[in-house]
């Protein structure tokens, strides 16, 4: 990148030999290497090249779900990331886990819960299923909004796996873990979702999910926030 000159498109760089060499993921990986050394509007430049090229040309035929999951995860707000959701699936790319989970990463981030629940029930409406990564994302909402029941009561029903009911998770019980009712009387002031359905109520998991030390941590943290220790050991 450092000999292409400032103004020169950024499709310089892939010559007909190097487009013939190139499949979807090793061009989803060079977007993630701009973006990762701090060349964003190259990728989007590149990405951009891909999505208006011929579907049939060697640099069209790489705007497929690998790399359509890639510049998800690189959008900068959730509108921009569902205005490229809905055009890769109107493109004909049917979007996986990891694509649903880029989409949700994007929303969550900007706190857009609105969005965040377009992505799930999208999600669950194509029947596919969540996993360890998209149950994180929904924890660190929870926990950075100090929304501890919700954080347990998702990693109940993820680490049973099957339908959307929760069940006893360590020795609490499934009335402890209830949300979107009523305020625990110890709880703190009430988070603006309360009384909705929470948002992980749409995903249904195939199987249980297998959490990393990461997932642990986040809802500690949340139980922390709210002053619910007893939670944190009778759980951990």
């Amino acid at each position: 990148m450092a000999a292409l000159p400032p103004a020169a498109p950024v499709t310089q760089l892939l010559d007909a030999s190097t487009l013939r060499a190139l499949d979807a993921r090793a061009a989803a990986a060079l977007l993630k290497s701009l973006h990762r050394h701090g060349a964003r509007s190259r990728s989007q430049e590149l990405f951009a090249a891909m999505r208006s090229a011929p579907p049939a040309s060697p640099l069209g035929a790489l705007a497929e779900l690998y790399t359509y999951t890639t510049a998800l995860s690189q959008c900068a707000s959730a509108a921009q990331a569902q205005a490229l959701f809905r055009e890769m699936v109107a493109r004909g790319v049917e979007p996986n886990v990891h694509a649903f989970s880029a989409l949700l990463g994007v929303c969550a981030h900007a706190g857009d819960e609105e969005a965040c629940s377009w992505a799930l029930s999208s999600m669950a409406a194509s029947r596919v299923a969540p996993n360890a990564v998209t149950c994180n994302i929904l924890v660190d909402l929870y926990a950075r909004q100090g929304r501890w029941r919700e954080a347990l009561d998702l990693l109940s029903r993820a680490l049973q796996g099957g339908g959307a009911e929760g069940g006893d998770l360590g020795c609490l019980k499934k009335e402890e873990l209830q949300v979107g009712g009523r305020e625990h009387p110890a709880s703190p002031t009430s988070h603006p979702s309360a009384g909705r359905a929470a948002l992980h109520a749409q995903l249904r998991f195939a199987e249980p999910v297998a959490f990393e030390t990461r997932t642990y941590d986040a809802v500690l943290g949340a139980l922390s926030k709210a002053g619910r220790a007893r939670e944190a050991v009778r759980v951990f």
